[in-house]
């Protein structure tokens, strides 16, 4: 099924790693689970995230998708 949803030269690719990917599919719909109760809390889904690709084998190069806000910024209001 994986076939149907990544483009398969991303998977063949020697930069990516197809265990990552499909390990963060996992966890992403794990994340959208239709039960709110089963579905991981923020700070589990951050250890996962860092156990599917830890921070020794992100290059420097590698930019965020996404620029989360400090967790002080978002205490303050």
């Amino acid at each position: 099924w994986t076939n149907e949803v990544f483009d398969l030269e991303l998977l063949n690719d020697v930069n990516t790693m197809g265990d990552e990917i499909l390990n963060t599919l996992k966890l992403a719909l794990h994340c959208v689970d239709p039960t709110p109760s089963t579905r991981p809390e923020a700070q589990q889904v951050m250890t996962q995230l860092g156990e599917i690709r830890p921070e020794e084998t992100t290059a420097s190069t590698s930019e965020p998708l996404i620029d989360l806000p400090e967790a002080s910024a978002s205490t303050s209001q």
